[in-house]
């Protein structure tokens, strides 16, 4: 239909090998487009929780919106109607954040403990302590939760992802040393490059 980039998502699953060839691309933005319907729902939350680590809205991570269909829709059915550059404008102009996107949803739900949730983990990957504040005074507001609570659960989130970072980084300099006392002198550049790329991989 003439609109470049796009990927058809099998099931309407994100699995980690798409995140990781969006990384090896340098995609910055992403939009979200599952069709209209429970499937499409539950789709948009498991690639929410999967993209969580590496969004926030700072430059430099990458950027997820989220463009909604109306019920019973899917992103053909809308290209098809209304031409693919009046569709692609509604992307940009319609679509919506990943925690607001969360927050429209608990109006809908039954459990607000289960929207909190939900919300943390996006919460946790907003790198601007500001916008992090933010952020947990409108989810208390929406749930009931209280601030202190998830503010404590936010925290505990990050103190993990610490945590299994320098764990992880801690894995990689152990196998720098096999390499290089395993290996030829000639293999050194392409071992360092290696440990690079996995370093980078890491930090994103």
């Amino acid at each position: 239909m003439g609109i470049p980039n796009v990927v058809a998502l099998g099931s309407t699953t994100l699995t980690e090998d798409h995140i990781n060839l969006l990384l090896k691309y340098n995609v910055r933005t992403i939009y979200l487009i599952f069709d209209g319907d429970e499937g499409g729902v539950r789709g948009t939350e498991l690639a929410i929780e999967r993209l969580a680590p590496y969004c926030s809205n700072n430059k430099g991570r990458m950027r997820a919106m989220i463009y909604e269909l109306d019920s019973g829709k899917d992103p053909d059915d809308i290209v098809r109607e209304i031409g693919p550059d009046e569709f692609m404008k509604k992307c940009r102009s319609d679509s919506v954040t990943p925690f607001a996107w969360t927050l429209k949803k608990a109006t809908f739900q039954d459990d607000p403990l289960s929207v909190a949730q939900k919300a943390i983990p996006i919460i946790a990957a907003e790198e601007s302590p500001i916008a992090r504040t933010r952020m947990i005074k409108d989810l208390a507001s929406i749930t009931n939760v209280s601030e202190e609570d998830i503010k404590k659960e936010v925290e505990l989130k990050l103190d993990i992802s610490v945590g299994a970072f320098l764990e992880e980084l801690s894995e990689i300099n152990k196998t720098i040393q096999i390499q290089l006392n395993r290996r030829k002198v000639g293999d050194t550049k392409s071992i360092l490059e290696d440990s690079l790329l996995r370093i980078k991989r890491l930090e994103q």
